[in-house]
């Protein structure tokens, strides 16, 4: 995702500024920041933190949930040496009926 690849290139005072305004340390990994970020897309562009295009957020915010969802499965699929991790469907189509 865009924003965490940009928040990892903020200098350091300004990741540090925008760590104590959403609440995330200032280095976590990715699943972290995502979970963090996407909850709190309208605080990021009303501060105009990142240099993103309003459709691009727009996207964001009409599909937060199935990213999440999905993120969390792969970062969980990454995790388990068997492979065998389990999707969650009913989430899945859960987040898919709100994002359309």
């Amino acid at each position: 995702m865009q924003l965490d690849l940009e928040y990892r290139n903020f200098a350091p005072t300004k990741k540090k500024a925008v760590s104590k305004l959403i609440g995330v340390s200032e280095d976590v990994e990715w699943l972290e920041l995502q979970e963090v970020f996407l909850p709190n897309l309208d605080l990021l562009r009303q501060k105009k933190i990142f240099s993103v295009s309003a459709p691009y957020f727009k996207y964001l915010e009409k599909h937060r949930d199935t990213i999440l969802l999905t993120n969390e499965f792969f970062y969980k699929l990454g995790r388990n040496p068997k492979k065998n991790t389990k999707y969650d469907n009913t989430k899945l189509k859960r987040a898919l009926g709100k994002a359309l």
